[in-house]
């Protein structure tokens, strides 16, 4: 991973909002930055250095790991608040830091132990717009982290169309990540009938009629970094009338979507061309049409219609419009999208042609 580049393109838009250190503290910006994923890692970057902060112990394990631009710095019983002091020294300059990393108490006391002429700004925000491009690598890795989710979706969509439980597809899935030398991204989700009008489901409904949808939604980790997909399936001998039109709704919305996700789109509008379609069938949009990934598998830009986000080339995201009826259950197909100069190119699809996944 790039993660001397990172640095710099980091420290240029530091440079560019007047700020004269960073402390970097949610765990997925930190391991994005440095590589480090050690529990309880920081890091302080200014405009000269740039320090991990780690305990004792790891600092033994990562001392040589860390090349390049990054030193190590022990993380004494001191606390958080007087290490970054001690850092820092006597100059003066403001002090960024990300709130979502730090509990209230950790802030107060690094508030309370900054030098004199040091400022605190609590101003998140800046590795996370740098992470939602990818580079090379990265895609890479998401590109086969999607690959193989496909391919056990469509598996366990199969198993699904020929009448097995859940907790049976449900282990199959996690037999298939194990397999593949990976670990779940979060835990498969296999749903039936009215079950599959929630988005994340939590535990089965009593069928009050033969279920004649279902659901799959899973996702692989590798590497730190994750995937997620996801697709409806029609059941064999149940819902002949009215489930085709859930499922081609779903489809159509996701196409729609996928259409209008190009560079410099607003999100909104992204998440708005599918909700037309939607809407045009009689249908309400009852969650975001999706997400960024990579570190997190939820994480900026946000596919909604009130995103504030822009689209650019080189951000993955996961396009998960769905189509949901109260009497029957809901549709939906989930895939991870790289964004291009030319617009979105689905990652991993095991599709030959255009037919719907579903």
């Amino acid at each position: 991973m790039e993660h001397g580049s990172r640095l710099e393109r980091l420290r240029q838009g530091l440079e560019g909002r007047a700020r004269d250190h960073l402390l970097v503290t949610h765990p997925a910006n930190v391991a994005w930055l440095t590589g480090c994923h050690a529990h309880g890692a920081v890091v302080l970057v200014g405009p000269d250095r740039c320090r991990v902060l780690l305990d004792g112990r790891a600092t033994r394990a990562w001392r040589d790991r860390l090349a390049g631009p990054f030193e190590v710095a022990v993380l004494g019983p001191e606390g958080l608040g007087d290490a970054v002091a001690r850092l820092l020294g006597r100059a003066r300059g403001t002090l960024a830091f990300e709130p979502d990393g730090l509990d209230w108490w950790q802030a107060v006391a690094l508030s309370r132990s900054l030098p004199d002429g040091w400022a605190l700004d609590a101003a998140g925000g800046d590795v996370e717009c740098l992470r939602r491009r990818k580079d090379a690598g990265e895609i890479r890795l998401l590109s086969e982290l999607a690959r193989e989710a496909c391919r056990l979706r469509d598996e366990a969509a199969r198993r699904l169309r020929d009448g097995q439980a859940e907790d049976r597809v449900t282990a199959a899935i996690l037999e298939g990540i194990a397999a593949s030398g990976s670990l779940p991204a979060f835990p498969p989700i296999v749903a039936r009938g009215l079950d599959t009008l929630d988005l994340h489901p939590a535990g089965r409904r009593p069928m009050r009629r033969p279920p004649g949808i279902a659901l799959v939604d899973l996702g692989l980790a590798r590497g730190g970094m994750n995937s997620d997909v996801a697709c409806s399936v029609r059941l064999p001998g149940h819902g002949r009338a009215n489930m085709p039109l859930l499922l081609e709704v779903a489809e159509a919305a996701f196409q729609a979507a996928l259409e209008a996700l190009v560079p410099g789109a607003r999100a909104a509008a992204v998440a708005s061309a599918a909700g037309q379609v939607l809407r045009r069938h009689g249908l309400e949009v009852r969650h975001d049409t999706g997400h960024g990934i990579g570190l997190q598998v939820h994480e900026a830009p946000w596919i909604a219609e009130d995103s504030p986000d822009t689209i650019e080339a080189g951000m993955v995201v996961c396009l998960e419009p769905g189509a949901y009826h109260p009497a029957l259950g809901g549709a939906r197909r989930e895939e991870m999208v790289l964004v291009t100069e030319r617009g979105g190119l689905v990652l991993g699809s095991v599709a030959a042609d255009a037919r719907p996944l579903v």
